[in-house]
């Protein structure tokens, strides 16, 4: 399968699985930017992000649609070949290449 070198799903887990202090991290970012804002906003007033949201939401948007585009052939193939059980409860070396990783 040609597309199965083009991305490795399992390094990618096991490299953020030895790298979980990068979570934490972001954990804490994020609980110290509520507050920072929150004061931020009460200092300064309001801020128009209606542009920076929409292009935010639409990049997220194309982003889900890749990604549907990318595994639901993947899973609905794999379900009619191998049925519910294995599409959803096999190791992820399946699915974890190629494309759909």
């Amino acid at each position: 399968n040609p597309s199965a070198d083009w991305f490795d799903g399992l390094g990618w887990t096991n490299w953020t699985a030895n790298h979980w202090e990068l979570a934490l991290g972001f954990v804490a970012f994020y609980f110290f930017l509520i507050p920072t804002l929150k004061h931020m906003v009460s200092k300064y007033g309001k801020w128009n992000v209606r542009n920076a949201a929409f292009y935010w939401n639409a990049s997220l948007s194309i982003f889900s649609w890749c990604g549907v585009f990318a595994c639901v052939p993947v899973l609905s193939s794999s379900f009619v070949q191998h049925g519910l059980y294995y599409t959803t409860c096999a190791p992820a070396a399946w699915y974890a290449a190629g494309i759909s990783g």
